[in-house]
């Protein structure tokens, strides 16, 4: 398997969202995230789409020990700025494991990449479905689309080149 990624809640929201949840486990990374993560998606059926990929040994949610629970609660206050309890869990997370972190939340992003722990988000996501071949372009640039018409935190120039990137592989293919 490839790369260690522990992934936040919100990576996991805007994948159901635009329907590329199961794309995403086509990644050639190996996938966690932690139970913290699970409990923080609440609205109908992300839950269970989720855990149906633990179920198939695709995701690995990592459960802590109340030692390590006292180590998050001791990261989260020495974090700059206001960092949840669950993102402090994911950066911990990353740094026990080596990982990479997979979030839009952006003081999780400072605080671990102070750490020097390399942080992507949704974007570097589905431009690693194009990469890999696992959704053509057109369609991922579709979906970005779709998403940033309702995530206003989507940066817009960079969401604008990317689809524009997209687009002209499509085209190119013509």
């Amino acid at each position: 398997m490839g790369k260690l990624v522990v992934s936040d809640t919100n990576i996991f929201i805007d994948l159901i969202r635009v329907g590329l949840l199961g794309d995403f486990f086509l990644l050639p990374f190996e996938i966690t995230t932690v139970d913290f993560v699970i409990r923080e998606l609440n609205k109908a059926g992300q839950k269970d789409a989720v855990m149906a990929f633990e179920a198939r040994k695709r995701l690995t949610i990592i459960r802590f020990t109340t030692e390590e629970i006292e180590e998050i609660f001791n990261l989260q206050q020495s974090a700059h700025g206001n960092v949840s309890y669950q993102d402090c869990s994911i950066w911990f997370c990353a740094k026990k494991y080596s990982a990479c972190i997979l979030t839009g939340d952006m003081a999780l992003t400072k605080n671990a990449r102070i750490d020097q722990i390399e942080v992507h988000g949704l974007l570097f996501v589905l431009d690693q479905l194009v990469q890999n071949g696992i959704v053509p372009p057109e369609l991922v640039a579709d979906k970005l689309e779709e998403l940033a018409g309702e995530n206003k935190w989507l940066p817009e120039k960079i969401v604008e080149g990317l689809i524009l990137k997209w687009r002209s592989l499509t085209s190119k293919k013509l």
